[in-house]
């Protein structure tokens, strides 16, 4: 059985045997494409969108005069008549060539509307039909792109994904919401100024054919890309052997609360938490290490001291004392109650908030004394403190780390660390901090497959140019 060839998209035509049938009915011909696009439809409905005008007796001799010049013209098998109410294509009589958005660039869109420039006399109804088969066929190639990206995307093929949202846009040219895509695509890989470059674009288009400007999230997208961008090329300078992948929206997370630490504003103290081997101290140190005129101090909290308490301030206090002398001569009461020195004896009524080295000193007094000492350290220049691994320190450093932060000192941040290692006082101290709106908890979890392709792919060709 030879087939015969159906084209609804661009200009639509029949063809059979290599060549182009012209039915000598239009409204036969366009019951063809109706059924090819459709599938199974009944009588009265055909009758109801070609021939509405008439009475039923006139719309029922048409449309079977209309079968009957289909199958003389395409063949006896061509229509399938199970009954006096269905009709359809037989489908091993006909195939459908079929276009798509994906199929290549060099397609114009009018080549891919359906039944494009096609009409007949009395068309209207099926006009009707036609615009909304239109939109239905565009979200079904939208979906398509839609999943086909995201197959690319989970992949780690970071050009292949955009290249199906351009499709998208190609259809679709004002998408905001796809232009985000592309850009956040961009951003996830590092490609900064290909995602400024595609917010550039867009903007001219609003502004040249509609007269507008891209929407809030659009610019806001735009206006953070940015920010990284300039943060990624100080962060290269100073780790120009260290290859870093990923992490944009930890390290932009960070960063926001940084600059409004540095800029007077409502700020959080951040704590990064995750498995062990995600990268927690290369992520905090590729955000802090790119800030100027502030104080950075870091202290790792080890397993082989989490029996001896306020271990993580002794060292934090040793540096401060070491850089601010005047510091340790104002706080006598630190250093005789030797949360400074070594000996440091714990008691065990934990509720009676004191310590023993040469003098006694409440908890309270701790806290007031270790504020004050941060106050007098920051001077001119706010001070970033840094825990490593807090998962490993005392509950009670934790217990005064809480307390210090409620203290409100505007010129100190704390960044924090912690492995999934939870401990009790660790998650009272995350808890209220989350309640009362001074922490900002980040979970950092291991790549997806996709990214662990891209970080190989990316790594593999640092290591080449290096070399």
């Amino acid at each position: 059985m030879n087939q015969a060839g159906i084209k609804v998209t661009g200009l639509p035509g029949i063809f059979f045997d290599g060549q182009k049938v012209q039915l000598s009915l239009k409204k036969a011909e366009a019951i063809v494409f109706y059924l090819s696009i459709e599938g199974e439809t009944t009588r009265d409905k055909l009758k109801n969108i070609f021939w509405e005008e008439l009475d039923e007796e006139s719309a029922s001799k048409n449309l079977r005069n209309a079968f009957y010049l289909i199958r003389k013209q395409l063949g006896e098998d061509f229509l399938l008549t199970p009954n006096n109410t269905y009709i359809s294509l037989n489908p091993a009589a006909y195939f459908q060539f079929e276009d798509s958005y994906e199929d290549s660039k060099d397609l114009l869109l009018d080549d891919l509307e359906l039944l494009r420039d096609y009409t007949f006399k009395g068309d209207e109804t099926f006009r009707e039909w036609l615009l909304f088969k239109r939109e239905d066929v565009k979200k079904n190639q939208i979906q398509k792109l839609y999943n086909r990206c995201n197959d690319y995307q989970n992949a780690g093929l970071v050009e292949d994904a955009v290249n199906m949202l351009e499709h998208i846009m190609r259809i679709d040219p004002y998408s905001e919401e796809v232009t985000r895509r592309i850009m956040e695509l961009y951003l996830g890989s590092g490609q900064y100024n290909k995602a400024i470059g595609t917010y550039n674009h867009l903007a001219a288009k609003l502004k040249e054919e509609l007269g507008v400007v891209p929407d809030q999230m659009t610019t806001e997208l735009y206006d953070s890309i940015v920010t990284l961008r300039n943060f990624a090329e100080r962060s290269h300078n100073l780790h120009k052997h260290e290859y870093f992948f990923g992490r944009y929206d930890e390290i932009a997370c960070i960063k926001d609360e940084l600059d409004r630490f540095l800029t007077g504003a409502h700020y959080k103290h951040v704590l990064v938490e995750g498995e062990a081997g995600l990268g927690k101290t290369k992520l905090i140190d590729r955000v802090v290490d790119t800030y100027r005129n502030v104080q950075v101090i870091k202290v790792n909290c080890t397993y082989m001291e989490n029996d001896l308490p306020f271990r993580p301030w002794h060292f934090l206090l040793r540096e401060i004392f070491r850089v601010h002398k005047s510091a340790s001569k104002t706080n006598s009461r630190l250093i005789a109650g030797g949360v400074v020195g070594t000996d440091v004896k714990w008691k065990n009524d934990f509720d009676a908030y004191s310590i023993e080295g040469e003098q006694k000193i409440s908890f309270r007094e701790l806290v007031e004394d270790m504020a004050n000492i941060l106050k007098q350290a920051t001077g001119d220049r706010p001070l970033i403190v840094v825990f490593e691994d807090i998962h490993w320190a005392q509950g009670n450093s934790i217990q005064l780390l809480l307390e210090v932060i409620r203290e409100r000192l505007d010129h100190v941040m704390f960044i924090l660390s912690a492995r999934d290692l939870r401990t009790v006082t660790l998650n009272k101290f995350s808890t209220l901090g989350t309640n009362e709106k001074w922490l900002y908890r980040i979970q950092l979890m291991p790549f997806s497959l996709g990214e662990t392709k891209a970080f190989l792919k990316n790594g593999s060709k640092k290591q080449v140019s290096e070399e």
